[in-house]
């Protein structure tokens, strides 16, 4: 578990939608696993999270 570096509040698990942005190209990704904060509502998406949602989309080149 992590904290909110703005709130210090522990994050809570998630899933949400994103849209990623790779050599000009938009990627959408839905049920993307994320962490929230209760007190602020900050959504953290990690970048391995980003990477990967890019890989994916490049290999299947949606």
């Amino acid at each position: 578990m992590f904290r909110c570096q703005k709130c210090r509040k522990w994050l809570k698990s998630i899933t949400t939608e994103t849209d990623v942005v790779y050599n000009g190209t938009t990627y959408h990704a839905t049920n993307v696993p994320a962490k929230i904060c209760p007190e602020c509502g900050k959504i953290t998406i990690y970048e391995i999270i980003e990477e990967r949602i890019v890989q994916y989309a490049t290999q299947r080149n949606c």
